[in-house]
């Protein structure tokens, strides 16, 4: 543990591996801990207030600094720094900074910053994302996310995101069927489900769940205009 400290102070290394660092840029950072086998094994240079618990946690981290890195896995990306990353292989491939991920496999490819992941599987369908709020079990988990802005709250809320940018989508399964649309909002379970188009509104049980390519709708109670599909009003 820690073999390659050069001037840096106050560094905790427990584990085999722990915090090893490299021979060609040694660790002149201070105040990091890293427990577990192979957890911190790669930092070095400045790094410096990393908190890294876990079998393979914040492996990937080299200069990074300020994160916060528990699980088995978790952070093991080339991630930047200020993140904070809490589960098994969460935050695991990406390249984040300043992105906060909790919940086994959330954020699992997620390469964008100043993220907000909550769940299991949260968001492990999203890659290079800035500033989303996901929220709920398997959401924005079930296509390859590149939208920017969105916020997903509920199971499986924006399952089937992929290009669309600036939803929001409150609810179990609202908006799940929605790809490439954007500027929606939908609350309450299964709202907008179906591949809406962009720029509508549905509020309440299952309203709009079949818009397909309609735009600039407002649809307002349980299973209000869950049959409209292309009309524009």
């Amino acid at each position: 543990a820690g073999a390659y400290i050069s001037t840096g102070s106050m560094n905790t290394f427990v584990g085999m591996s722990a915090g090893e660092g490299i021979t060609g840029t040694k660790l002149t950072g201070d105040r990091n801990v890293a427990i577990g086998v192979n957890a911190g094994v790669n930092l070095q240079g400045a790094a410096t207030e990393n908190i890294i618990i876990g079998a393979f946690a914040g492996d990937g981290i080299t200069t990074g600094h300020s994160s916060v890195i528990i699980g088995d896995s978790a952070g093991s990306g080339t991630i930047g720094s200020g993140n904070v990353a809490i589960g098994h292989n969460a935050l695991t491939s990406g390249t984040s900074a300043d992105s906060v991920v909790i919940g086994n496999n959330a954020g699992l490819q997620t390469t964008g910053n100043d993220n907000v992941i909550i769940g299991v599987d949260a968001g492990s369908g999203a890659t290079s994302i800035t500033q989303c709020t996901i929220v709920g079990a398997n959401a924005g988990s079930g296509a390859t996310l590149t939208g920017d802005n969105n916020t997903l709250m509920g199971r499986a809320a924006g399952n089937a995101l992929t290009s669309g940018s600036e939803n929001t989508f409150v609810g179990a399964e609202a908006g799940d069927g929605t790809d490439d649309g954007a500027d929606c909002v939908a609350v309450g379970f299964r709202a907008l489900s179906g591949n809406c188009g962009s720029s509508n509104v549905a509020v309440g049980v299952n309203a709009g769940e079949n818009m397909s390519s309609a735009g600039y709708n407002v649809a307002i109670g349980q299973f209000a205009s869950d049959t409209t599909t292309t009309a524009v009003t």
